[in-house]
């Protein structure tokens, strides 16, 4: 059992399917922005598409855009969760991917002090996760 595979698409299921697309869209920028793809980064992506499905294929915005198309709290911070799961999923939380989180929780209008406090759930969640491997290890 794989960690990535565990936490991927805890929230995606809040989301319409037109969120979706842009969704993965922002999940293959967020992967691309520190030019580096990390296997737990592939697998996680990998997780997404497989909970989401087929029928639903990425579609690019703009981060101005964002906020219209996940226009309500509950999307906004279902999206918000993943990425950030998907950020520090790899263990190394680049500055690139800070950047891109910066402006995304800009854009969808969310406090810093929510930021902070979604962060470090985000952090927690994985560790518990990493603990929880180790137990099912033979």
């Amino acid at each position: 059992m794989r960690i990535t595979k565990d936490l991927a698409g805890m929230f995606l299921s809040n989301l319409q399917p037109d969120q979706q697309a842009v969704f993965l869209h922002l999940a293959q920028s967020l992967v691309a922005a520190d030019a580096r793809v990390d296997v737990a980064e592939s697998s996680r992506l990998e997780g997404f598409i497989s909970e989401i499905g087929t029928v639903v294929t990425p579609r690019a915005c703009t981060m101005s855009e964002v906020a219209t198309i996940f226009n309500t709290r509950r999307a906004r911070v279902s999206a918000f969760l993943e990425l950030l799961a998907l950020a520090h999923i790899d263990g190394d939380y680049h500055a690139s991917e800070a950047a891109f989180i910066t402006n995304l929780a800009a854009a969808f209008s969310i406090p810093p002090e929510d930021v902070d406090d979604m962060t470090s759930w985000v952090v927690r969640q994985l560790h518990l996760l990493r603990e929880a491997e180790t137990f099912l290890e033979d």
